[in-house]
Protein backbone atom coordinates (compact mmCIF):
# COMPACT_ATOMS: atom_id res chain seq x y z
CA UNK A 1 0.00 0.00 0.00
CA UNK A 2 1.25 3.39 -0.47
CA UNK A 3 -0.83 4.81 2.59
CA UNK A 4 -3.55 6.66 0.05
CA UNK A 5 -6.78 5.69 1.67
CA UNK A 6 -8.86 4.44 -0.82
CA UNK A 7 -12.86 5.35 -1.22
CA UNK A 8 -15.23 2.90 -2.32
CA UNK A 9 -18.98 4.76 -2.67
CA UNK A 10 -21.72 2.33 -1.95
CA UNK A 11 -25.36 3.49 -3.28
CA UNK A 12 -27.86 3.36 -0.78
CA UNK A 13 -30.83 2.19 -2.95
CA UNK A 14 -30.83 -1.63 -5.50
CA UNK A 15 -32.06 -1.81 -8.27
CA UNK A 16 -34.94 -4.34 -8.91
CA UNK A 17 -31.79 -6.41 -11.21
CA UNK A 18 -29.69 -6.84 -8.03
CA UNK A 19 -33.12 -7.61 -5.82
CA UNK A 20 -33.45 -10.38 -8.31
CA UNK A 21 -29.98 -11.58 -8.30
CA UNK A 22 -29.56 -11.61 -4.69
CA UNK A 23 -32.95 -13.70 -4.47
CA UNK A 24 -32.39 -15.88 -7.42
CA UNK A 25 -35.65 -14.90 -8.78
CA UNK A 26 -36.66 -12.98 -11.90
CA UNK A 27 -37.17 -9.47 -12.57
CA UNK A 28 -41.11 -9.30 -12.66
CA UNK A 29 -41.62 -11.39 -9.32
CA UNK A 30 -39.40 -8.87 -7.95
CA UNK A 31 -41.67 -6.35 -8.92
CA UNK A 32 -44.65 -8.61 -8.18
CA UNK A 33 -43.29 -8.71 -4.74
CA UNK A 34 -42.59 -4.76 -4.37
CA UNK A 35 -46.23 -3.97 -5.42
CA UNK A 36 -47.75 -6.45 -2.93
CA UNK A 37 -45.63 -4.83 -0.07
CA UNK A 38 -43.90 -8.22 0.39
CA UNK A 39 -39.96 -5.86 -0.19
CA UNK A 40 -39.71 -2.67 1.66
CA UNK A 41 -39.85 0.64 -0.60
CA UNK A 42 -41.17 3.55 -1.20
CA UNK A 43 -42.94 4.18 -4.77
CA UNK A 44 -42.13 7.45 -6.60
CA UNK A 45 -44.38 8.02 -9.31
CA UNK A 46 -43.84 4.63 -11.26
CA UNK A 47 -40.82 3.89 -9.79
CA UNK A 48 -39.80 2.06 -6.74
CA UNK A 49 -37.02 3.29 -4.59
CA UNK A 50 -35.69 0.32 -2.32
CA UNK A 51 -33.19 1.03 0.06
CA UNK A 52 -30.40 -0.92 1.02
CA UNK A 53 -30.13 -0.90 4.57
CA UNK A 54 -34.62 -1.89 4.69
CA UNK A 55 -33.59 -4.51 1.99
CA UNK A 56 -30.62 -6.32 3.85
CA UNK A 57 -32.65 -6.10 7.40
CA UNK A 58 -36.08 -7.88 5.26
CA UNK A 59 -33.27 -10.33 3.57
CA UNK A 60 -31.80 -11.47 7.22
CA UNK A 61 -35.53 -12.21 7.89
CA UNK A 62 -36.23 -14.25 5.21
CA UNK A 63 -37.26 -17.83 6.81
CA UNK A 64 -37.82 -16.34 10.79
CA UNK A 65 -41.74 -15.79 10.20
CA UNK A 66 -42.04 -18.44 7.17
CA UNK A 67 -41.67 -16.40 4.26
CA UNK A 68 -41.20 -17.66 0.89
CA UNK A 69 -39.74 -16.63 -2.35
CA UNK A 70 -40.98 -18.80 -4.98
CA UNK A 71 -39.25 -18.75 -8.34
CA UNK A 72 -40.74 -17.33 -11.44
CA UNK A 73 -42.70 -19.55 -13.56
CA UNK A 74 -41.53 -20.69 -17.13
CA UNK A 75 -41.45 -18.77 -19.46
CA UNK A 76 -41.04 -21.62 -22.59
CA UNK A 77 -45.07 -23.06 -22.40
CA UNK A 78 -44.19 -25.82 -19.86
Amino acid sequence: MNGLAVSVQVRTTLTVPEIAERLGVCAPKVYQMLADGMIPNVRHGRKYIVSRAAFERWEQSLGERGTIVSVCPSTNGN
